[in-house]
C-alpha cells in the first residue's frame, strides 16, 4: 500500500469521520481528538497531533489505531 506524502493532519483526523463514524470531538493546542460511538455505548477515541507534516509512523499509527478499533 503506497502512502500518501501531501495528507494534512486536518484532513488525516478528519478521514475516519467520513468512512468509519468517527467525529471531531475536540481540539485543543497542537492535537486533535476524534471519537466513535459503538451501539453498547462504549467509545474509542484516536488523537491525531496538528503538524505541518506527519511523520510516517505516525501516520502508519493512527491508521492502524482506526483500522484495529
Amino acid at each position: 500500500m503506497t502512502l500518501p506524502r501531501n495528507l494534512s493532519s486536518e484532513m488525516l483526523a478528519r478521514l475516519p469521520a467520513k468512512h468509519y463514524g468517527y467525529s471531531v470531538i475536540r481540539t485543543k493546542g497542537s492535537h486533535i481528538a476524534a471519537a466513535l460511538t459503538g451501539e453498547s455505548g462504549t467509545w474509542h477515541s484516536v488523537t491525531v497531533p496538528r503538524h505541518q507534516d506527519l511523520r510516517l509512523g505516525t501516520f502508519d499509527g493512527i491508521v492502524a489505531e482506526v483500522g484495529g478499533q
